[in-house]
């Protein structure tokens, strides 16, 4: 996930908020490149949820990105509601 790619998701979850719901599930099985704006993007995301008290499960998750979203200085982005799997 790059600038042009996080703008695309960041789009897909803010048209997704617009009906009620309590559960959001992001499929990142595709997911095989991620760079600093795409972790934040990421990050943005969760808060986001978070503020919706929406649930998000990120799926999929390769090692690598599972290791660096948990290993960030402050991960409470990604602390209930938001979670991973």
């Amino acid at each position: 996930m790059d600038i042009a790619t996080a703008l695309l998701l960041h789009h897909a979850v803010r048209t997704c908020l617009t009906e009620p719901t309590d559960t959001v599930c992001l499929d990142l099985t595709g997911l095989t490149f991620c760079d600093t704006i795409g972790l934040h993007a990421l990050h943005q995301l969760a808060d986001t949820f978070r503020r919706a008290q929406v649930t998000c499960h990120l799926t999929g998750i390769s090692p690598q990105l599972k290791r660096t979203l948990t290993q960030r200085p402050t991960p409470p982005a990604w602390t209930p509601p938001a979670r991973l799997r």
